[in-house]
């Protein structure tokens, strides 16, 4: 190719246009290029063969990076009467979103996260943690997440439990007491 082709001057007029750019030499009065194509094009092998490393490089070099965790605890446990410590068959099991204390039972009953669970034969349930993925930056939270427990039945007052978890927690024997007539 000799010197004096077309696509030689082209490629010339981008690199002068370019290296203005990058120097910050360019003229007030012409408009930048630094979205044009050549820059770009200029740029792209930096990153084009390796862009995980990059990824990876960044987030590790910010202090922060990619994290399973519990969003909200799961719990278990057996459902009883409080008189004759029967397994209560039906009872409506939920974790709720509420703080503690919340302002009635049936708003952190109606403030949940799903599956609402239904006792079993024996009165036993079994709620599954909820995760999900996140950026940390160090330090962690040292501290498992917060979890009320709030069980309900037709004939029973509902009963609330407070627990911190980071996956299931196992609460035993739940009681509840029948309700006033």
């Amino acid at each position: 190719m000799s010197l004096s082709s077309p696509f030689h001057c082209r490629s010339r007029r981008k690199e002068a246009q370019i290296s203005k750019v990058l120097q910050g030499s360019e003229s007030k009065s012409e408009p930048p290029h630094v979205g044009s194509y050549s820059l770009k094009r200029a740029l792209r092998p930096l990153f084009a063969n390796q862009p995980a490393i990059f990824l990876i490089c960044a987030l590790g070099c910010a202090g922060c990076f990619p994290v399973r965790h519990t969003l909200s605890p799961g719990a278990s446990g057996v459902v009883l009467d409080s008189n004759t410590h029967a397994p209560i068959l039906g009872a409506e099991v939920v974790i709720s979103h509420s703080t503690y204390p919340p302002p009635s039972p049936e708003e952190a009953f109606t403030n949940s996260r799903p599956p609402v669970i239904k006792t079993e034969q024996g009165g036993q349930f079994l709620i599954p943690p909820e995760r999900g993925w996140d950026l940390f930056v160090v330090p962690i939270d040292v501290f498992p997440p917060f979890g009320l427990l709030v069980v309900r039945r037709d004939g029973y007052q509902p009963v609330l439990v407070p627990f911190w978890s980071r996956s299931v927690k196992p609460l035993g024997e739940v009681v509840m007491k029948p309700a006033d007539k």
